[in-house]
């Protein structure tokens, strides 16, 4: 997760980066480049047309228009300049070399020749391949143009400058593009790694669960069946044991039934008065005989309770130990089930992972068609920039 972020940062930073580079090339430096070409050309301008400033200002003041014409016909124009036109303060043209076929010069101009009649200013013309150096005239200190001076300028490398902005901008577009897929495809790489790792320890520690559990099932097999072997010990004991202790009850019971019948008969002769004293000790000692054996009987049901007792214990042990076992067996399948889940939850983490790597090569393949198409574009676009420069190489 912090590589995740780091990453994220860094390509953050390295978009606004590109960013700076991108307005810096194709904002800043193609505007100091423009500024250097109109620069240029009012200095040839300046050049050009110094020594016929003064005249044609003082023929503008006077309002004397004759041979104007001819002026400009006398000055030997650069093969890029296609025409000088003079104009008065209303717009129109006076003057022209080439001859103008138009009547006015443009309202822009016009405009423009109120703010240049200290030093010539460079515009550009609408269809982006012209400059039009303008310079306007003001009579003494006076407000208001009394005219102006217009030159017409095939200059096409301004065209192959904003074409070369507008491919050096698509470039970039798709450069950063690139760097965004190749980030992005590494943070959805990352993930599934991630995942997948997780997954594999998952996996690993149900490997480990299920042989502890395979021990545990060896060893409750052979608890079982040694457990199932002291029942079986115990219950057939124990039926042995009932049955003597069914026997020995059964005979206490019927020798105290025996002593009560002797010892009624004793009593009621006493009552009667009718004792017959060699019966009765005859009575009592067959009464005095069968105690022993009463005793007898009594001692070996309580020797049979301490038997029965100790198979109680053992089987209680037993049973103990088959408890430990359950709780373990118990334990071991709850850490399985937790396992199955934590992988169950791995395996959707996954899944999900590889839905959003999918995406990201949907991304990837869409972008790149993007690029492709850029790039198709920028490369005609260098072919008509080629040929405008071979072009006007061949007319220069």
């Amino acid at each position: 997760m912090k590589n995740k972020t780091k990453i994220s940062i860094i390509l953050a930073i390295f978009n606004i980066i590109l960013l700076i580079i991108l307005w810096f090339n194709l904002f800043y430096k193609a505007d100091y480049r423009m500024n250097e070409i109109k620069k240029d050309y009012i200095s040839s301008f300046n050049f050009l047309m110094r020594e016929q400033i003064n005249d044609l200002k003082g023929k503008l003041s006077s309002g004397d228009y004759s041979g104007l014409n001819d002026m400009l016909s006398e000055i030997k124009l650069p093969k890029n300049y296609e025409a000088i036109i003079i104009f008065n303060e209303k717009g129109k043209i006076i003057a022209s070399f080439p001859q103008s076929k138009a009547d006015k010069v443009d309202k822009a101009i016009l405009t423009q020749a109120f703010s240049a009649t200290q030093y010539p200013i460079a515009i550009e013309e609408k269809d982006k391949t012209h400059l039009s150096i303008i310079l306007g005239f003001n009579k003494n200190s006076e407000e208001g143009i009394i005219g102006g001076l217009q030159a017409k300028i095939f200059a096409p490398h301004i065209l192959f400058i904003q074409r070369h902005l507008i491919h050096l901008g698509i470039l970039y577009i798709a450069f950063i593009l690139l760097i965004n897929i190749a980030f992005n495809y590494l943070l959805i790489k990352m993930h599934i790694e991630t995942k997948i790792i997780r997954a594999a320890d998952i996996l690993t520690s149900l490997s480990r669960s299920e042989k502890n559990i395979k021990q545990i099932e060896i060893m409750s097999k052979d608890e079982f069946s040694n457990l199932f072997i002291s029942l079986n010990n115990f219950i057939t004991k124990t039926n042995i044991l009932d049955s003597r202790i069914n026997d020995v009850i059964n005979f206490l019971k019927k020798a105290a039934s025996n002593t009560k019948d002797e010892l009624s008969k004793i009593q009621e002769g006493v009552n009667n008065q009718t004792l017959n004293s060699e019966e009765t000790i005859s009575t009592l000692t067959r009464t005095n005989q069968s105690l022993p054996i009463i005793i007898e009987n009594i001692s070996e049901v309580e020797h049979l309770s301490e038997i029965t007792n100790g198979f109680i214990f053992e089987m209680q042990a037993a049973l103990e130990q088959l408890s430990s076992y359950i709780e373990k067996l118990i334990k071991y399948l709850d850490s399985s089930a937790k396992s199955t889940n934590q992988i169950a939850l791995s395996i959707n983490d996954v899944s999900n992972s590889i839905d959003e790597l999918s995406s990201g090569v949907s991304e990837i393949v869409a972008s790149t068609a993007e690029m492709d198409y850029a790039t198709k574009q920028v490369e005609l676009n260098s072919k008509d920039a080629y040929q405008l420069s071979i072009n006007t190489m061949k007319s220069a």
